[in-house]
């Protein structure tokens, strides 16, 4: 629902003219649909350590052809700031859910990897795989258009993770989502690229409004 400077709502914008703003290839397989959400995200404290379903699992249990694979681009970052994401260690089916009943945070972190985030880092957070990401990062985040969620960790938050947690699943079923393999370190490294090997040197945001 982005507005444009005449005022005009993108979404408007692209029904009056999806071809001359999707092209015809993107329009013949998707429709006047962009496929993509982007949004802005400042987080002022470390957001809640959860996942979003891939397609399979979207399709089969929420009636929907998108999951939520997303991508950041960090726009700011405090010296301290970081993300965790993915598992370190293989984690039980019976052991996730264990953690998760007991709300058990620390547990959660210690098994996540954790990287440092810098301005002008790249990270790109597979549907499936849990993450969370640090305070003081400001990020441009893309992904399918979604609001898909499943929560690992509510306790210390204004969340009702036991009734809104499992996107009316059950956590029976919504843990199924997980992705409990670990990430190997060359995973890991795939997903992050650090603002020092990018094409050029990061700059200040800009003001956004």
């Amino acid at each position: 629902l982005s507005r444009m400077a005449d005022g005009t709502l993108l979404r408007d914008a692209i029904a009056s003219d999806p071809r001359a703003w999707l092209g015809p290839e993107h329009l013949e397989r998707f429709g006047p649909q962009p496929e993509l959400l982007a949004k802005l995200l400042d987080a002022g404290e470390r957001l809640p350590v959860h996942l979003h379903p891939d397609r399979d699992f979207a399709g089969r249990h929420l009636s929907c052809g998108h999951g939520k694979t997303e991508a950041w681009v960090v726009l700011d970052a405090h010296d301290d700031t970081t993300v965790h994401l993915g598992f370190s260690v293989p984690v039980g089916r019976t052991e996730l859910a264990d953690l998760v009943e007991r709300q058990d945070t620390g547990g959660l972190l210690s098994r996540m990897h954790e990287l440092p985030l810098r301005r002008g880092d790249t990270v790109l957070v597979p549907a499936g795989v849990p993450h969370a990401l640090g305070a003081g990062a400001f990020v441009l985040e893309v992904q399918e258009p979604t609001d898909f969620s499943i929560l690992l960790d509510w306790r210390e938050y204004d969340l009702d993770g036991p009734r809104e947690g499992h996107l009316g699943l059950g956590f029976d079923v919504a843990l199924d989502a997980v992705r409990r393999t670990p990430l190997s370190a060359a995973e890991v490294e795939a997903l992050r690229m650090p603002a020092a090997l990018s094409t050029g040197p990061a700059e200040a945001p800009r003001p956004l409004l």
